[in-house]
């Protein structure tokens, strides 16, 4: 206990040096805490692509509610110290899981051990949703185990409320994971119907409870488009990558020139389980009829999803569809080999204990115990690396306040891409220090700088034709920038022209600012119709557009994406002054228009925004072929405001809570027997 203590303290302040950690997570954890702080809830992101859904994205975890511990903690202090909560929580669960098993309590509390110092989970260290979501795993199989033993109903409502939990949690990948190989263990108890109808009212009621989180995410991936420009396939479909069982650092640190290993993999694939834990297992498979059924089940399905990771090495795997392949997304069963594979371990080493005797049982267990416990201290010691928490360095607050002063309330764009790696002795060197202090996204969140990039493995339509258009290059003279309100570009070459100034420099980028910004909201008198998008958009990245006198509309009457329907309520709104800063998913312009024309909105057109003109609903019109615009029929004094209400928030949350709401009334009132 002493121990923990003191981890939390030595914890603070401090992130895994792990990519993914440092530009990603964080980032989006520092949004989520800050959107909250101010009485809001992150469902939209106006940070980053042009504005993008934050609570609909798999892994923003906005209503898990650990995470809100860091309103009081501050996420610096606070990270890496409920990762250790969530390394506790997972280590009492399997043991339970163990001791539901019947594995004896010194076995169980080794391979608990084992688990949770595995290579995946000590990877898994900084990636909070990952960890999180993994952490349920083990208390889900508890509890259902009790349930099918015990036939009490409080069983099947905890496991409701764990699953639920891991739904929250925001990895929809492990989540599918353990959902599979749950329904696979459950129908290998040969359960009554009773039991399979319990089971299929408790993951309803699961589903119900993180309704508020999945009904969102399904909703973005109707109307998104995945991005797999990167060409990581998500397989283990390297041979090398399967030496990791025997030790977790054998490709060496992943990020490093020659890295053997696939790129997709390397924050989460390590299969290493420990060599005791892994000839446990093996021997659990090599010795098929000596083993109870149980065991046998754990050791077979944990090479059963061995050899499904790397599927794409068999020629069967030629005869289906890519995109299916790529959307199961295979090298993420990890997480599930993980815990079947010790809980097979865990069955084996129980079994072999209780057929020892006297002196030779005695040796076996000190040996074991040795080298488990050794590799317990040995494989966090190879693999988790902390360092300092580089948002807290003052050279990234001189940045940052640099970047505000230049950059003013317009948007920036940063296209300089350090490459990731590790030094000799492992910890983060460039990509420590090259993305964040460039303002690469996700990084620009953590200090609330508006960016046009993104780093997202879901994006908007609108947010991919705009990364073509900034892919081809600069010098640039069109005119999307401008109306995409970049006022500030880091870039690794200056620029000089009739729009771009530069004026300084900023580490290693020079810093350009861009005179023909408008700012979030502004005023077009007048409209021009394309037929569709890439018309817009081919005319935009050319100059003298004349966006500023006419709004580029589109007429394709068989893209339903063209506009947004109104509300169909009045907006009882607060006058503002001016143009009101976006705040959350709002935002609002009041002020004297010389004749009719249309407000333009530069954040991304996607389903889910309104508009109101002096509180009475209007269309929003899909404007430059990737942003918002809304009509004014008369010039004078009007307010307009957009916000962000979409229907699968509202109607998610609604269920969430009706569903908690009678969970908590059936606890409360429920006679006892």
């Amino acid at each position: 206990m002493l121990s923990l203590i003191n981890l939390f303290f030595l914890f603070r302040h401090y992130l895994p040096a792990v990519p993914d950690a440092m530009i990603c997570f964080y980032p989006d954890q520092q949004f989520n805490l800050s959107v909250f702080q101010k009485g809001f809830i992150p469902l939209w992101n106006p940070l980053i692509a042009c504005g993008s859904p934050n609570l609909a994205t798999w892994q923003s975890s906005v209503f898990y509610f650990p995470n809100w511990i860091w309103n009081f903690t501050e996420l610096s202090q606070g990270y890496m110290t409920l990762a250790l909560a969530h390394i506790l929580f997972a280590f009492i669960g399997f043991f339970l899981w163990l001791r539901s098993q019947k594995v004896d309590p010194f076995g169980g509390f080794l391979i608990a051990l084992a688990f949770v110092t595995s290579g995946h989970w000590i990877q898994c260290w900084g990636l909070s949703s990952l960890l999180a979501a993994a952490s349920f795993i083990p208390w889900i199989f508890w509890a259902l185990q009790n349930a099918l033993s015990k036939q009490h109903l409080k069983w099947w409502f905890l496991a409701s409320l764990f699953l639920g939990m891991q739904i929250l949690a925001g990895y929809p990948f492990f989540i599918f994971y353990t959902w599979i190989m749950l329904l696979f263990w459950f129908l290998f108890q040969k359960p009554s119907s009773v039991d399979v109808l319990c089971l299929g009212l408790t993951l309803l009621c699961a589903l119900a409870l993180g309704c508020v989180q999945w009904l969102p995410f399904l909703d973005f991936w109707s109307y998104g488009i995945r991005n797999t420009s990167d060409g990581n396939f998500p397989y283990f479909d390297k041979p090398a990558e399967f030496l990791t069982l025997l030790q977790p650092d054998i490709l060496g640190f992943p990020g490093r020139n020659g890295y053997p290993g696939a790129v997709a993999n390397w924050t989460f694939g390590d299969l290493y389980l420990g060599l005791i834990p892994l000839a446990l297992w093996l021997s659990t498979i090599f010795r098929w009829g000596s083993q109870e059924k149980q065991n046998r089940f754990w050791a077979w399905t944990a090479l059963f999803i061995l050899f499904a990771m790397a599927f794409l090495n068999f020629p069967i795997a030629k005869g289906i569809p890519l995109y299916i392949l790529k959307l199961i997304n295979p090298s993420k069963a990890v997480c599930v080999f993980v815990f079947a594979a010790l809980t097979s371990a865990a069955l084996s080493l129980n079994s072999f204990f209780q057929k020892a005797s006297g002196s030779k049982k005695t040796y076996w267990v000190w040996v074991i115990t040795l080298f488990i416990v050794v590799n317990i201290f040995w494989t966090p010691i190879r693999l988790l690396h902390l360092v300092a928490n580089p948002y807290e360095d003052l050279q990234y607050q001189t940045s940052v306040s640099q970047v505000r002063l230049t950059a003013g309330p317009h948007r920036i764009l940063s296209l300089k891409a350090d490459s990731l790696h590790y030094d000799l002795n492992g910890f983060y060197e460039k990509s420590s220090q090259g993305p964040i202090l460039s303002f690469l996204p996700n990084t620009n969140m953590v200090s609330n700088i508006r960016s046009a990039g993104a780093y997202l493995n879901f994006s908007t339509s609108s947010f991919n034709e705009l990364t073509k258009y900034l892919l081809k290059g600069f010098p640039y003279e069109g005119d999307l920038l401008d109306i995409a309100d970049v006022g500030l570009l880091l870039l690794p070459q200056s620029l000089n022209s009739r729009k771009f100034k530069a004026v300084g420099k900023l580490n290693d980028n020079f810093l350009i600012i861009n005179q023909q910004a408008p700012g979030p909201m502004f005023y077009v008198p007048g409209s021009i119709e394309k037929s569709n998008r890439p018309e817009v958009l081919y005319a935009l990245a050319r100059p003298k557009s004349l966006w500023r006198q006419k709004v580029y509309l589109e007429k394709n009457e068989f893209d339903s994406d063209i506009s947004l329907a109104p509300a169909r309520r009045d907006l009882v709104f607060t006058p503002a002054e001016g143009l009101q800063k976006p705040v959350g998913s709002r935002i609002s312009l009041s002020q004297n228009f010389p004749a009719k024309g249309f407000v333009a909105f530069n954040e991304s057109c996607v389903p889910g925004w309104r508009a109101w003109v002096d509180g009475k609903p209007e269309p929003i019109l899909r404007a430059y072929g990737l942003f918002m615009a809304v009509p004014l029929s008369e010039g004078g004094h009007h307010q307009v405001d957009f916000r962000y209400e979409p229907t699968a928030f509202r109607l998610g949350a609604f269920i969430s809570l009706l569903s908690l709401g009678l969970l908590g009334f059936w606890g409360i009132r429920r006679p006892t027997r």
